[in-house]
């Protein structure tokens, strides 16, 4: 399953937080840090690529913020082999009715 995360809807570390959880189904207690995002990615045990789209967006707003989130994303995914993750631009994106 490919998870979409539209990085140029994202202002905050909350708004983050938020997509991810709603986007990944993760649980009421998921901790709404990257902590608590480590520990969801790597309890997955479903196939699960996310995908975030535009993550320059992702860059501006967040800074360092931003190249943790890939640490916390490369280091869930060298533990959890049901999930992965890449990057994309949105303009080569097809979205369907």
């Amino acid at each position: 399953m490919k998870v979409y995360i539209l990085c140029a809807h994202i202002e905050t570390k909350a708004d983050l937080h938020r997509m991810l959880k709603t986007a990944l189904c993760f649980p009421e207690h998921y901790g709404n840090n990257l902590d608590g995002l480590f520990d969801c990615l790597t309890d997955l045990r479903r196939p699960v690529t996310l995908v975030l789209c535009d993550f320059s967006y992702l860059q501006e707003r967040l800074g360092d913020y931003a190249a943790k989130l890939v640490t916390v994303l490369k280091n869930a995914s060298a533990q959890n082999t049901q999930f992965s993750f890449s990057f994309e631009t949105a303009d080569v994106l097809v979205f369907e009715n």
